[in-house]
Formats: C-alpha cells, sequence, structure tokens
C-alpha cells in the first residue's frame, strides 16, 4: 500500500539511510491499518535530555479516516543492554554507536505506532472491551517531562507517557488519583497505552445513558 511519507528533521543531520529506514518502518504499519493516508515523521536532538534520557525525539503522527493517531519514542532513558540488541537489527547499515541511538528511537516511536493503529482499528469497529482495563493509582508523576508512573493493586509499577493519557488529560494527573488503564509490554517494560481518569470514564458513560 502507497501513502505518502513526510520526514522532517530538527538539529540532527538528514540522510538517506535514516530516511530510508523511516520509509521501510512506516511502510509496515499498513499490517496494523491498511487504510493510512499519509504518516509524517519529526526527528530532533533533545540537548536538555543529553544527561537525563534519550537524546533523539521522534514523532509520527499517522492519519487514516476517520482519525489519526500520534506516537513518540519512551521518554525513558535507553537501556545500553536493549539498545545492544535492537542494534544488532540494523546491523546491516553500517553507522556509528552514536547514530545507531537514533535509529533504535525511530523503531521505537513506530512500534508505538503501530499499537496505536491496532486500537483505533479495534475502537472504529466497535471491539473495545471495558474487561481489557484495569484500575490503578498515580505512584509519580513528572508534569516537566510528560510521564508517569501507575502502581497497582497488587503493587506493580507501570509507565505511562503523556500521549497515552485520554482527552487531553494529562494536565489534570496528580499523584493518588484513581485511573483506568490498558497494559502492553513495551521494550523497556510494562506500560500503558491508554490511561483515563475514573471520574472522566464514568462521566462519559453516565452522559451517554442520558442520550
Amino acid at each position: 500500500m502507497n501513502f505518502p511519507i513526510q520526514v522532517s528533521f530538527r538539529n540532527v543531520e538528514a540522510s538517506p539511510g535514516v530516511e530510508e529506514w523511516v520509509a521501510e518502518h512506516a511502510k509496515k504499519l499498513s499490517t496494523f491499518h491498511q487504510r493510512i493516508v499519509r504518516c509524517r515523521v519529526a526527528i530532533e536532538m533533545d540537548h536538555r535530555h543529553l544527561r537525563r534520557g534519550n537524546r533523539y525525539l521522534v514523532k509520527v503522527l499517522v492519519s487514516v479516516p476517520g482519525g489519526q493517531v500520534v506516537a513518540r519514542n519512551l521518554a525513558a532513558p535507553v537501556d545500553p543492554e536493549k539498545l545492544q540488541v535492537a542494534g544488532r537489527k540494523v546491523k546491516q547499515i553500517e553507522i556509528g554507536a552514536g547514530q545507531k541511538e537514533l535509529y533504535v528511537a525511530i523503531l521505537d516511536a513506530f512500534r508505538a505506532a503501530g499499537r496505536r493503529l491496532q486500537d483505533l482499528l479495534r475502537e472504529q469497529r466497535g471491539e473495545v472491551k471495558l474487561h481489557e482495563e484495569s484500575l490503578a493509582k498515580i505512584a509519580e508523576i513528572f508534569p516537566g517531562r510528560g510521564y508517569g508512573f501507575l502502581e497497582t493493586a497488587e503493587g506493580r509499577r507501570i509507565y505511562f507517557h503523556k500521549n497515552s493519557v485520554l482527552h487531553n488529560a494529562f494536565a489534570s494527573l496528580g499523584a493518588g488519583a484513581t485511573v483506568r488503564f490498558a497494559e502492553e509490554s513495551g521494550d523497556h517494560g510494562p506500560q500503558a497505552s491508554t490511561v483515563e481518569l475514573v471520574r472522566r470514564a464514568h462521566q462519559r458513560r453516565r452522559h451517554g445513558r442520558a442520550a
């Protein structure tokens, strides 16, 4: 399936190898949703996070009829062992160790985009089931960095990114708040694919019944 792929760079030198890597993974998104209209990818170097986590920020925006998904690579620091494992997947491309991190960040963002496309397609088909979700409390949240951690009733910690929070409600979250979430396996451990304040979920269902 052919669709336009747009790549932009900010504080990162553009290269045919990187664009080819992006195009390769963008085309693979059609396995998750067969009606993709376009894909836009923004790659930038974030100098503020040189000491805290990933140096590269990759944003993938995929448009489909009736909606779109936005995904980013994880804001959590890169695990050197996972970087090495992922690096072996791009060993056929001769790149330096520094640029390898960029390829891994792109791969991470596209994996997230694929999961979001699957969720969107299931939602469009009416296949989303409430029993797939669980309740948890906000254990920690870092508004300036755009992520936080949930704590389940069993005491497990689940990473979540602000892009996973429904209704653009990340700014409304605070430690101790109860949320409903759907869990998935990420490259760095368990993470939440969706997070929703329980009060918002209740209000939405109540309004739906009233209608």
